[in-house]
């Protein structure tokens, strides 16, 4: 069997790493890089729903009409940035004032929807 060793050789009969255990050890990496990668835009942006319960918090406690919440969103807030992220992102590409897929976009989209059937989830839920 083949023996990878993680410390410097005075120690390596404390902790060693079979072949299978490096393949555990990648399996680990690549599934918290992908959380990261996958979860960094809404850490990054503006998000609607905490600006929600911020502005609801700020009502407290006699809370918040719903007519009135929507008074404190506008396109821009909601839209715009978004789409120009996108743009930044090169995901997208805008001529003649239409909104394309660029090849990373249609990438993106192929991928997610890759890992959405790898974890059993349906188109538009989860």
């Amino acid at each position: 069997m083949l023996w990878f060793n993680l410390l410097p050789f005075d120690m390596a009969n404390i902790i060693s790493i079979s072949a299978s255990g490096w393949l555990l050890v990648f399996l680990l990496h690549f599934s918290l890089s992908g959380a990261y990668i996958l979860s960094y835009p809404a850490i990054q942006a503006v998000s609607p729903s905490l600006a929600i319960l911020l502005i609801v918090r700020s009502y407290m406690p006699d809370g918040l009409a719903y007519t009135e919440l929507r008074s404190h969103f506008t396109v821009e807030d909601l839209l715009e940035a978004r789409i120009n992220d996108l743009k930044d992102a090169l995901l997208v590409t805008e001529s003649d004032g239409y909104l394309r897929l660029a090849p990373r976009g249609f990438f993106l989209i192929r991928f997610t929807g890759f890992l959405r059937k790898l974890l059993g989830l349906s188109a538009g839920k989860g």
